[in-house]
């Protein structure tokens, strides 16, 4: 039963959605030598411009979750995005 589902799962693209939902800023990160970059690729140009998209250097997929030389530099962008949105929030 686990396994009934999975074939479906490569021929589902929810992509083209991303626009719809998400509708708040949006922070995105990936590893410049990450396979799945291409997602972050595509999702930013999806949002065309509305979000912020971080690349990490020579970073890869799973560097972004425990390597500190990655998760450093993605810390403080997700500081830095907070006190930019809520600074734009209290000018409103």
């Amino acid at each position: 039963m686990l396994f009934l589902s999975f074939p479906k799962v490569p021929k589902s693209d929810t992509f083209h959605l991303a626009g719809l939902f998400l509708t708040s800023p949006a922070l995105l990160f990936a590893g410049e030598n990450a396979g799945s970059l291409w997602h972050t690729e595509k999702l930013d140009k999806i949002l065309d411009g509305k979000a912020v998209k971080v690349i990490l250097t020579k970073g890869t997929h799973m560097d972004l979750y425990d390597k500190e030389e990655f998760v450093e530099p993605a810390a403080k962008n997700v500081v830095e995005f907070a006190i930019e949105l809520v600074v734009i929030s209290a000018c409103i």
